[in-house]
C-alpha cells in the first residue's frame, strides 16, 4: 500500500504519524480520467481500513481526492462507500464553499482540533479556483 499524498492528523509528534491521529486523508492525481479515480478510492478505501482497525470506535471516516481540477469527498463505513459528484475548482465555487461549511461542521462534529487546519485547506482550493 502506498502512503496518502495528504494527511490530516488529530494529535501527533511532528515526525512520527500513526493511524490512530489520522482524522481523514486526501489523495491526489494529476489528471480527471476514469481509471484514476478509482485507483485513487481502493487507495483511500486501504487507508480507511486501515484506520478502522486502529480506531475501532469510529464508524466513519471522510475522505478528499482531487483529480486535476475534479474534486470528490469519499466517506467511507466499515459497509462501504459514498462520493459526490466531481466538482470542478473552476466552475462549482458555490459547491465548493458548501462542501467547505459541511466539512468544517463534520470536524466540529467530531469534536477534532482541526477546524482550522480544515477550513485553511479548503480555503485555499477555492482560492485556486478562482
Amino acid at each position: 500500500m502506498r502512503n496518502p499524498d495528504i494527511v490530516l492528523v488529530e494529535r501527533a509528534s511532528p515526525t512520527v504519524i500513526k493511524w490512530a491521529d489520522v482524522v481523514s486523508t486526501i489523495e491526489v492525481k494529476w489528471q480527471n480520467q476514469p481509471g484514476l479515480f478509482q485507483k485513487a478510492i481502493r487507495q483511500l478505501g486501504d487507508v480507511a481500513a486501515l484506520v478502522f482497525h486502529h480506531q475501532q470506535e469510529h464508524q466513519w471516516f471522510p475522505c478528499l481526492c482531487l483529480c486535476g481540477t475534479s474534486l470528490r469527498m469519499s466517506v467511507f463505513t466499515c459497509g462501504g462507500s459514498l462520493h459526490t459528484v466531481p466538482l470542478d475548482l473552476h466552475k462549482d465555487v458555490v459547491r465548493l464553499q458548501i462542501l467547505k461549511l459541511f466539512t468544517v461542521a463534520l470536524v466540529c462534529i467530531q469534536n477534532f482540533t482541526l477546524c482550522c487546519e480544515v477550513h485553511l485547506y479548503l480555503s485555499f482550493l477555492l482560492s485556486v479556483g478562482r
